[in-house]
């Protein structure tokens, strides 16, 4: 497990980011990342592991290795104590089922992965395929994006970005895709997987409606931080109203400045 000490201490990290923002109540959110052929080579399990039915076939990630952290499982936790609330588990080689390789917890002997570990593979597998550089998905609850998911002006996705990209010009730069905003579906639903699935094709971090945020990158800081540019802006614009104007914003040619700037298209 030494090899993918750094992978769990990132993850660890950002778990702690989630908590102290205030975006993680109680056990909310999860964070999984894909870390086949980050094991060394004399890595052995210690047990037959347990294998576990999978609700779908995941055939293009038959074999392949994840971290991802436990259900019911605090994010404050999953920072103090990585080793008792994130798990490693493989796909099997049929790719229906799942088995636990470590840990084995004295803690909580019965943890298993995040409840919504079916969405996690949906969009795993669609990365694997399109994205293949983002191996790291985290979803998280900001306050400030999901209340602008509860006015129907900004569920128009080009309505929400144009305000966000003119809130701050780093979120134009950074985040040049945008937010990608998937229409409200149950939480851990088949439904909402594919419809972020469809999102993703043009975005890398999702709103999903009255829920949070989901974002993909090749690291968990790079996740954290996509969403973190994108919360900025919409504290900017919150502030503005709660001080009792409505902020005047980037106009159209600074923003066109921008991505002349920076190679945007």
């Amino acid at each position: 497990m030494e090899s993918l000490k750094p992978t769990i201490e990132e993850i660890a990290s950002v778990a702690n980011y989630l908590w102290q923002k205030g975006w993680a109540e109680r056990n909310s959110g999860n964070i999984s990342a894909r870390v086949t052929g980050m094991l060394s080579s004399g890595f052995q399990i210690s047990a037959s592991p347990d294998v576990s039915l999978l609700q779908e076939s995941f055939s293009r990630l038959a074999g392949d290795l994840f971290l991802v952290t436990g259900t019911g499982c605090r994010m404050r936790d999953v920072y103090q104590e990585p080793e008792d609330h994130i798990l490693l588990i493989r796909i099997t080689t049929e790719g229906d089922r799942y088995e636990i390789l470590f840990p084995v917890s004295e803690k909580i002997p019965d943890l298993q992965p995040t409840s919504e570990l079916i969405s996690h593979l949906m969009i795993h597998q669609y990365l694997k395929e399109h994205k293949p550089a983002r191996k790291v998905i985290v979803h998280t609850h900001p306050s400030e994006l999901i209340a602008l998911s509860h006015s129907p002006v900004y569920k128009e996705e080009r309505v929400l970005n144009r305000l966000l990209w003119g809130m701050l010009p780093e979120t134009l730069i950074l985040v040049r895709e945008g937010l990608g905003v998937v229409p409200y579906r149950t939480t851990g639903s088949i439904e909402l997987a594919r419809a972020s699935i469809r999102a993703l094709r043009d975005h890398d971090v999702l709103l999903w409606e009255k829920h949070g945020c989901l974002a993909v990158a090749p690291s968990a800081t790079e996740a954290f931080d996509l969403i973190d540019i994108l919360v900025k802006s919409a504290d900017i614009l919150f502030k503005c109203l709660h001080a009792g104007y409505t902020p005047e914003g980037l106009t159209d040619d600074q923003l066109d400045e921008l991505r002349q700037r920076f190679n945007h298209t």
